[in-house]
């Protein structure tokens, strides 16, 4: 999709998420940072799994990440903040590589304030509080800084 002004991340999520026809949605950042053979993986946790929404993650104990110090310093500091203060169970907010369901997806929508960077954190602190009764995963990933 294409507009001719800026919108801010979320609100060009959001005017694609609501143009797509699939039920299970999902993004992936451009820069291609996380290896696609987690994509399969990413899709299963929505489709066949029974969660509504599954997110990849760099900060599991598991997950094969490599950043420079001062991004993985920054990237734990904001998704242990958001774990404390906004009691969510999710290691990793911001990762660009998350699939919705679509019904529980487009329940949220059109609540999501937020319609920049923090999009993402907003929609999967709003699934995982109150009695949304939304299911959320996150799903090891390979992650690389691409270079060049």
């Amino acid at each position: 999709m294409h507009s001719d002004e800026r919108q801010g991340r979320g609100r060009a999520l959001n005017r694609a998420f609501k143009a797509a026809s699939g039920e299970v949605l999902c993004y992936i950042d451009v820069d291609l940072a996380t290896d696609m053979k987690y994509l399969e993986k990413l899709i299963k946790a929505v489709s066949t799994e029974g969660y509504d929404f599954a997110t990849g993650s760099r900060i599991m104990p598991e997950s094969d990440a490599k950043r420079p110090f001062k991004r993985e310093f920054a990237s734990r500091g904001y998704n242990s903040m958001v774990r404390l203060l906004l009691h969510s169970k999710l290691y990793d907010h911001q990762c660009g590589f998350k699939a919705f369901r679509r019904g529980p997806l487009f329940e949220l929508l059109d609540e999501i304030e937020n319609q920049h960077w923090f999009w993402d954190t907003e929609l999967l602190v709003r699934a995982s509080i109150g009695d949304t009764g939304f299911l959320s995963s996150c799903v090891l990933e390979a992650w690389r800084i691409k270079q060049g």
